[in-house]
């Protein structure tokens, strides 16, 4: 299963930035998303990435909306 699917609540309309790291902390991917003012469900295929575990944080440019770690099979 190659999709990562993320579920963010925003305040306003605004660009967000995913940005995938692996546990050194190296930026392994980056996405640039829209939100809605609301609740916001973001697919991120994780295909391309090796096995093990990742940290994603949600960022708006103001503040870090979401963060989570997940374990890529």
């Amino acid at each position: 299963d190659g999709d990562l699917f993320v579920e963010v609540s925003s305040s306003t309309i605004t660009r967000s930035t995913l940005i995938v790291m692996d546990m050194t902390g190296k930026i392994v991917k980056t996405i640039q998303s829209d939100l809605l003012e609301g609740f916001n469900k973001i697919t991120v295929n994780v295909n391309e990435l090796a096995s093990g575990m990742y940290l994603l944080k949600v960022n708006d440019g103001k503040a870090l909306n979401y963060a989570q770690t997940f374990n890529k099979q």
